[in-house]
């Protein structure tokens, strides 16, 4: 057996990078039995999709309860991950999943339709720090796309596993759309 080789085509112009994970998705398998939790899957990855085109977005790999989906803007990737967020929020199932979202721009190694490198690694780390229901952006999104003093609260440091100390911010999206 040989071992596959990734050759990484080229670096790529600054994008903004989406993730999305579903919150307890073991645990609703378990409780919900797998037809039931398949359905709302699908129902959950309907709306990520649905969002994502709608925004001008590329999801490029489904993770088995999340997305990595990219973005030409920030502002058009804290604009899909408040859009999907409200979507979600709108099924009052108990069968529906809430997530947790992270976005960061930068730049990565475009290997086919995937992406790797410190900024790839970078915005699932920041998806991690994220509560249910929550959305959470670099520091980098927040100084390309500004702030009027109602998007984003005050900011925390996080640490991130493998890369130290970074600043996130939380991304107010309940209320009027």
């Amino acid at each position: 057996m040989t071992a596959a080789v990734l050759f990484a085509d080229q670096l790529t112009r600054p994008l903004t990078f989406v993730f999305t994970d579903i919150v307890g998705s073991t645990e609703k398998l378990t409780t919900l039995g797998e037809s039931i939790w398949l359905r709302a899957l699908s129902d959950h990855n309907y709306v990520v999709q649905d969002v994502v085109d709608a925004y001008g977005g590329n999801a490029h790999k489904f993770l088995g309860d999340g997305w990595m989906v990219t973005f030409a803007s920030p502002r058009d990737g804290i604009d899909s991950a408040v859009a999907i967020q409200r979507e979600l929020a709108r099924d009052p199932s108990p069968d529906g999943f809430r997530v947790r979202i992270g976005v960061h721009m930068g730049t990565a190694l475009a290997t086919g339709d995937d992406f790797l490198g410190k900024d790839v690694v970078l915005a699932s780390r920041i998806t991690r720090e994220a509560g249910p229901g929550e959305i959470v952006a670099s520091a980098d999104v927040l100084d390309v796309i500004g702030d009027d003093g109602d998007r984003f609260d005050g900011g925390r440091i996080v640490h991130l596993k493998g890369l130290g100390p970074h600043l996130v911010f939380g991304v107010r999206w309940k209320g009027a759309a």
